[in-house]
């Protein structure tokens, strides 16, 4: 966590530029979710928006994650560089992302426990694909195998994530002026522009914090697992 938030202190402006890869797709979601209240998880105006910031949500982690990792020479690729490396790989990423999130968010409706196991299982798939180059399947494998050993912490990692999406969701109720579990109960939320513009906010406030923390936390799985290789993430903050 202290790396995460060290590293969004340093590139703020960066971070910012990449904002709207998840902001707009999350502006697109809260709209929707006030004008069709009823869509369930498969109706089009719920998922075309959903995929649209699954798949934000992953570029922005592998765009980090490629700025974060050295290269063979131990030099950090550029923000231009990085978002160029992200988008030649584009149509790999976005199916790895849009499918592991697809799944967990499945596995979380059906019952609890099984997205939650997921969700520690496939933690880094998107580095792995971004720093590796492993296919849809080693992709996944490889995250399995990395968070073997420390999936208590991600567990927890996880669980804190989750709090802060909700707490931000509450918070955006109280501003707003809607009932402080709107959206998790059948209180349903208003639709208006403050309403809309504070809650994409707030989404892409944690989504920057999730996909820098998802980064930071491929680094240190790999460190355990396989040594210092690549150059130590510390000398980011020197």
């Amino acid at each position: 966590m202290s790396f995460t938030f060290q590293l969004i202190r340093l590139h703020q402006l960066q971070l910012l530029a990449l904002s709207p890869i998840v902001a707009v797709p999350a502006a697109m979601l809260r709209y929707q979710e006030g004008v069709v209240p009823d869509a369930t998880f498969w109706d089009l105006p719920f998922a075309l928006p959903f995929a649209a910031y699954a798949v934000g949500g992953t570029l922005l982690t592998a765009t980090i994650t490629r700025m974060i990792v050295p290269d063979g020479v131990g030099r950090y690729p550029s923000l231009a560089g990085s978002v160029q490396a992200v988008v030649n790989d584009l149509p790999a990423l976005a199916a790895i992302g849009l499918a592991s999130t697809v799944v967990i968010v499945l596995a979380f409706l059906l019952l609890v426990v099984p997205g939650l196991i997921l969700g520690v299982l496939l933690a880094v798939p998107v580095p792995v694909r971004t720093i590796e180059r492993a296919s849809f399947v080693q992709s996944c494998v490889r995250s399995a195998v990395l968070t073997k050993g420390s999936r208590r912490v991600i567990f927890g990692l996880l669980i804190a994530i989750i709090v802060l999406e909700v707490a931000g969701d509450v918070a955006v109720n109280i501003v707003t002026g809607d009932a402080i579990f709107a959206g998790y109960s059948e209180e349903l939320r208003s639709n208006g522009a403050a309403s809309i513009l504070v809650a994409t906010l707030v989404a892409t406030a944690v989504s920057v914090i999730g996909a820098t923390g998802t980064a930071v936390l491929y680094c240190e799985l790999r460190r355990i697992k396989d040594g210092p290789a690549p150059t130590e993430l510390a000398s980011e903050f020197d």
